[in-house]
Order: C-alpha cells, then sequence, then structure tokens
C-alpha cells in the first residue's frame, strides 16, 4: 500500500503490489469524526 496526501483533507492509498488484489487507488479523508468517505 501507498498513502498519499490529496488536496485539503483528502488522503489516497494506492494498491501497487499485491498478489490477489489487481492495481487501484482508493480517496479518502481524515476527519473529526475519523475516516469518512472524501467529498467530491
Amino acid at each position: 500500500l501507498y498513502l498519499r496526501k490529496g488536496r485539503g483533507d483528502t488522503r489516497v492509498c494506492k494498491i501497487y503490489d499485491s498478489p490477489c488484489l489487481p492495481e487501484n487507488e482508493a480517496v479518502f479523508a481524515i476527519t473529526t469524526h475519523g475516516i469518512d468517505d472524501a467529498k467530491d
């Protein structure tokens, strides 16, 4: 997994080397309530 900072409070998690999962990215936000879906 590769974690990087996105715009504002968003973060991006990229799967880049997994034997059973395809390469993909997930965008999420860290809020006062914990980890949440990123707002567009």
